[in-house]
């Protein structure tokens, strides 16, 4: 480690903890919308969302499976504690789990979201889409 890791990793530890944890079986969703049978072209079936909904749908799926991809290898990075935490030219901390993160994630969505541009702090953007993750 660095000699400013040391009192970077004191600072981070002083911090106040806040529970980001959800209620078992909430996944991250914090509400559902449900439609009316009205708004459903077949009154006797399940209704069908906006067109608009089932997007952000399908784009929130992609990012809980991108998420799931992630996870291992940030995890064996914090199991391991095997980093070494750099400070980048605007003096913010980075690690190379950092960038091989975004770099994961950049990857996953070059093939799922050709089209969209990706905006990330390790390696800026890419893309030059107005759809931006």
């Amino acid at each position: 480690m660095r000699a400013g890791a040391g009192a970077l990793q004191q600072a981070w530890h002083g911090l106040p903890r806040q529970s980001n944890r959800l209620r078992p079986g909430h996944h991250g969703i914090r509400s559902v919308a449900v439609y009316p049978r009205a708004m459903s072209s077949n009154a006797g079936s399940s209704p069908t969302p906006p067109a608009a909904e089932r997007g952000w749908r399908d784009d929130l799926h992609l990012a809980h499976t991108i998420a799931d991809q992630v996870d291992p290898l940030t995890q064996a990075h914090f199991d391991a504690q095997d980093f070494e935490v750099e400070t980048k030219p605007d003096l913010t901390p980075v690690t190379a789990a950092d960038r091989e993160a975004e770099q994961l994630i950049r990857d996953y969505l070059a093939r799922a979201r050709t089209r969209d541009s990706v905006l990330g702090e390790e390696f800026g953007t890419t893309g030059h889409s107005p759809r931006q993750w």
